[in-house]
């Protein structure tokens, strides 16, 4: 197999890739509900998701 692609076999690479995607949803729904004042996605929103995802990322990315 190539070098190339060894890091698709990776857990972490994969870990850090799904917890990026969550953070960019939650973003987008932060900005939604808050800037944009739709309340489409309201029920499964609470203020505190962004803020703790970007701060997991943070750690996940520095941390190691």
């Amino acid at each position: 197999m190539s070098k190339k692609l060894d890091f698709l076999f990776q857990l972490d690479f994969w870990f850090k890739f799904v917890l990026l995607i969550s953070v960019m949803i939650s973003f987008y729904i932060f900005i939604q509900i808050l800037v944009v004042k739709d309340l489409t996605y309201k029920p499964m929103f609470s203020t505190w998701q962004f803020p703790m995802l970007l701060a997991i990322f943070i750690e996940v990315l520095y941390g190691m």
